[in-house]
C-alpha cells in the first residue's frame, strides 16, 4: 500500500490520494462489519500530510485581458462558456452542436446527477456562433486522445493567455488556474451579488449546498 501511495502521489495531489484512501478504508471497514474480512489492512495507515495551496479568483479586469489575449475564437468561447454556465471543463469540451438549443445548452453527461439544461447568455451566444466550421463538437480542437491530455492542453492554452495578458498563472505563483478562474469565480460573483445559495447550487449543478459554501468561505478575504 505504501508503494501504491508513493506511485499515486507522483501523478495526483496529496489531497486526492487522501480522498481515495478514505474511500478504500470505508469499503474495507464495511467488509469487516459484514464478515467478509477479519480485519482491515489499512488500520493505522496515516494520511499524507498536505497543505492548502493559495488559490485566488479571477477579477473582471483580468477576465477582459485574458479574453483579448486569446487568438482562437473557440478558445474565447470555451472560457466564456465556463464562466457564464458554471460548467466543468469536461462538460464544456463535450458540448456538441446537436446539444445547442439556441437559448440553452444540454449538458448530457455531467459529473453528478443526470443531464441538465444551462441558459445561454448573450455573449456566449455570440461566441459560439463565431466558432468557424461545422464540426460535431464545438471545441473539437481541445478534445485529444484522453481526458488527461485534453485538460493539459486547455491548461497550457490558459497559461499562455495569462502570460500574454500579464496575469500570474499557477498555484506556485499565487496565480490563476482554470477551475478557480471559471467555475469558482462565477459562483463567488453570484453569491456576492446577492443570489441565494439554492440558486447558485442549482446553476452550478453541485450535489450539496455545503460545497458552494466551502468555495465562498475561503475566497472573500477582503470582505473578512
Amino acid at each position: 500500500m505504501v508503494e501504491w501511495i508513493t506511485t499515486r502521489a507522483a501523478v495526483v495531489s496529496g489531497s486526492t490520494v487522501n480522498r481515495e484512501l478514505d474511500v478504500l478504508k470505508a469499503v474495507l471497514h464495511r467488509a469487516v462489519e459484514h464478515g467478509k474480512l477479519s480485519a482491515s489492512s489499512l488500520v493505522g495507515l496515516r494520511r499524507l500530510h498536505t497543505t492548502t495551496p493559495q488559490r485566488r479568483l479571477m477579477t473582471w479586469d483580468e477576465e477582459a485581458r485574458i479574453l483579448a489575449a486569446m487568438k482562437q475564437l473557440d478558445d474565447q468561447a470555451l472560457l466564456v462558456m465556463a464562466l457564464d454556465t458554471l460548467c466543468r471543463l469536461g462538460d464544456c469540451l463535450d458540448l456538441r452542436r446537436a446539444d445547442d438549443r439556441g437559448n440553452g445548452l444540454w449538458i448530457r453527461d455531467p459529473k453528478v446527477n443526470g443531464g441538465y439544461l444551462v441558459p445561454v447568455t448573450d455573449r456566449l451566444r455570440t461566441a459560439l456562433d463565431a466558432i468557424p466550421g461545422h464540426h460535431a463538437y464545438y471545441f473539437w480542437r481541445r478534445r485529444l486522445e484522453t481526458d488527461r491530455l485534453s485538460r493539459k492542453a486547455v491548461a497550457q492554452m490558459f497559461a499562455n493567455a495569462c502570460k500574454a495578458a500579464g496575469v500570474d498563472y499557477g498555484r506556485a505563483a499565487g496565480g490563476l488556474t482554470w477551475h478557480w478562474a471559471t467555475r469558482r469565480t462565477t459562483a463567488t460573483r453570484l453569491i456576492q451579488a446577492g443570489v441565494d445559495l439554492a440558486t447558485v447550487q442549482r446553476a452550478g449543478h453541485w450535489r450539496r449546498p455545503a460545497v458552494v459554501l466551502g468555495i465562498y468561505a475561503g475566497s472573500d478575504d477582503d470582505r473578512v
